[in-house]
C-alpha cells in the first residue's frame, strides 16, 4: 500500500512531486528535506520562494515543519521545466542565526533553552512523549511505554560563568550547556517546540526487522531491502583519560593538570589503544572522572551501528499503520551472522519518486549513550 506524502508551502497544498526526500534525526540540529515538482507554472515558482513556510504530511500526519532555503529551476527543450526546492526544519535556524551579546549565569537549563530559542520555538519540553505519539500516526500500534526519562537538571540554575561571543550561532550556545547534562535538542514534528531530552530505552518493541537473502528459508518473512551492520574500532580505546587543560608556565606540566585527571578503561577491543583529553572545565577530579567515562561511552556507541533500507514510510500490522519515527524501539534479525537483538531507532529519511518509496533508518544498540 502506498503512503500518502503531501507538502504545503505558506499553506497550499503543493501537486505533481517528482520526488522528495525527508530527514528525521535525533543527533542532528536540522533535519533537511528535498522537492522536485513538475510540470513548473509561474504561480508555484512564485510561491515556493527562498523563506518560505514548509509543511511535509505523511498519511496525514506531519513529519517536518521548517523554511525553503534555496530554489532551482531547471529546464530544457526536451524535458521541459522542473522546479527542485531544498530546505532545513526550524532548527535550521538556531544553526545559522548568531546569538544576542547576552549572559546566562544564574538561569536555570529551562529559561537557558527559552532564551536561546526564542522566536523560532514558541515552547521548550523536556519529554518527546507527545511528538513520539502524533509522528508515528493517528491511528498507529503504538508499543508501550514504562516511563519517560526524567530530566533532573531542567530548574537547576547554572554556575557557569558564560557569556555569547559576537557572531556565536544559537547551536553552538545550547550545545555548550546540553552536552555535559548528556542531552540532545531537536524540533518536533509541528515545528513549534524545541525538545530537550534523552533517548528513551524504556520502550516496547515498535518494530520487527528482519534480513534474509532470498535463498534464505525461514518461518518469519523477510521485510529488509538493504542492511548494512557496521563494527568499527576507529574511534575507539582501551583508556581513556581526560584532565584539565592548565598547562603553566614552568619547564612542566601545571600539579592542577597532573592532579585533576582520571582514567576509564574499556574491553571492548583485542589491543591496547590510548587516547587524551584536555579540557579548560575540568576543574576536579570528579571532573575528570565523569568527563573520561562519559567519552568512553559516546565512543563505545560509534562501534557498532545498523542502517536499513525498508519499503514504503510505515510499518504495517494487520490494519493498523505506524510511521517510521526516531526513538523508537525496535528488534532488528540477521540470521546469517547471529545477530538478534533491540535497537534504538535515531534517524529515519523518508524518499520516494513516482514509482517507489522507502525509508532509511539508522540504529543503534539498546542503551548507547548519545550526543549532539
Amino acid at each position: 500500500m502506498t503512503d500518502k506524502v503531501a507538502v504545503m508551502v505558506e499553506g497550499q497544498l503543493i501537486r505533481d512531486i517528482v520526488s522528495y526526500s525527508v530527514e528525521n534525526d535525533m543527533l542532528s540540529p536540522a533535519d533537511g528535506f528535498q522537492l522536485s515538482v513538475a510540470p513548473l507554472t509561474r504561480k508555484l515558482y512564485e510561491l515556493c520562494k527562498p523563506d518560505a513556510s514548509v509543511q511535509i504530511y505523511i498519511n496525514g500526519t506531519v513529519v517536518l515543519s521548517g523554511f525553503i532555503d534555496d530554489r532551482t529551476r531547471r529546464g530544457s527543450r526536451d524535458a521541459g521545466n522542473v522546479l527542485s526546492v531544498s530546505g532545513r526544519d526550524r532548527g535550521g535556524r538556531l544553526v545559522d542565526e548568531s546569538m544576542a551579546l547576552t549572559t546566562f549565569r544564574g538561569l536555570s537549563l529551562r529559561a537557558l533553552a527559552e532564551k536561546i530559542s526564542w522566536p523560532w520555538f514558541s515552547k521548550v519540553s523536556f519529554s518527546n512523549a507527545e511528538n513520539r505519539r502524533r509522528v508515528r500516526g493517528k491511528r498507529a500500534a503504538l508499543a508501550p511505554v514504562a516511563n519517560e526519562p526524567v530530566i533532573k537538571l531542567f530548574n537547576e540554575r547554572t554556575k557557569t560563568r558564560r557569556k555569547v561571543e559576537p557572531g556565536e550561532k544559537r547551536w553552538d550556545v545550547l550545545s555548550y550547556f546540553l552536552e555535559p547534562a548528556q542531552l540532545l535538542a531537536w524540533s518536533n514534528a509541528s515545528g513549534d517546540t524545541l525538545i530537550v531530552g534523552q533517548p528513551n530505552y524504556r520502550q516496547g518493541t515498535q518494530y520487527h526487522f528482519r534480513a534474509l537473502l532470498p535463498s534464505t528459508t525461514s518461518v518469519f518473512p523477510a521485510n529488509v531491502e538493504h542492511w548494512e551492520v557496521i563494527d568499527s574500532s576507529a574511534e575507539r580505546y582501551t583508556t581513556i583519560t581526560a584532565m584539565g587543560a592548565a598547562r603553566g608556565d614552568g619547564p612542566t606540566y601545571s600539579p592542577s593538570m597532573l592532579r585533576n585527571q582520571a582514567t576509564a578503561k574499556s574491553k571492548n577491543l583485542r589491543r591496547t589503544k590510548h587516547l587524551i583529553v584536555a579540557d579548560d572545565d575540568i576543574k576536579n577530579p570528579q571532573d575528570a572522572e565523569d568527563r573520561a567515562k562519559r567519552e568512553m561511552r559516546l565512543r563505545d556507541a560509534k562501534g557498532h551501528v545498523i542502517k536499513l533500507t525498508v519499503s514504503g514510510h510505515s510499518h504495517e500490522l494487520g490494519k493498523k499503520r505506524t510511521l517510521y519515527a526516531f526513538d523508537t524501539m525496535c528488534q532488528f534479525v540477521d540470521e546469517l551472522i547471529g545477530l538478534s537483538a533491540r535497537y534504538l531507532i535515531v534517524s529515519a529519511e523518508f524518499t520516494g519518486a513516482r514509482t517507489a518509496q522507502n525509508t532509511s533508518l539508522t540504529l543503534v544498540p539498546e542503551g548507547a549513550e548519545l550526543s549532539l
